[in-house]
């Protein structure tokens, strides 16, 4: 670790894969951070090297608005809070008249169930005996 950052009081890790081993962010959330203005980075050559204590100062913000009730979800589902019924849609019909039924379903019976057949499982045969 370089202590001369240290001297002048900001620690930077480089953006992407060092900063998302130190943090557990994905690059592109990394990114988002940064145009946001959540996080504050420096383009030091090539390479951008984010300001941990902007990082720090962002954790921060985060615990206020879940302590706060702002972000965050009391249930452990996360989907529990967001979930609305389906809005069912009633048809009205005339009195007396029925459903179109353009299709039958009509249960299987053993003789309506295909089979292969004899020229399929003469074929298939020599390719089962020499696997």
């Amino acid at each position: 670790m370089d202590t001369s950052a240290l001297a002048f009081g900001y620690l930077t890790v480089p953006a992407g894969e060092p900063f998302q081993r130190v943090a557990g962010i994905g690059r592109s959330q990394q990114y988002d951070l940064i145009a946001a203005g959540e996080i504050e980075s420096v383009l030091v050559g090539r390479r951008r090297l984010i300001i941990m204590s902007s990082y720090a100062a962002y954790l921060e913000r985060q615990r206020q608005k879940e302590a706060a009730g702002e972000i965050g979800v009391p249930s452990p589902n996360p989907r529990a809070g967001r979930r609305q019924p389906k809005a069912v849609a009633t048809i009205e019909r005339p009195q007396g008249s029925r459903p179109r039924q353009q299709y039958r379903i009509q249960p299987a019976t053993a003789g309506s169930l295909k089979t292969t057949s004899s020229v399929s499982q003469k074929k298939a045969a020599p390719l089962r005996a020499g696997r």
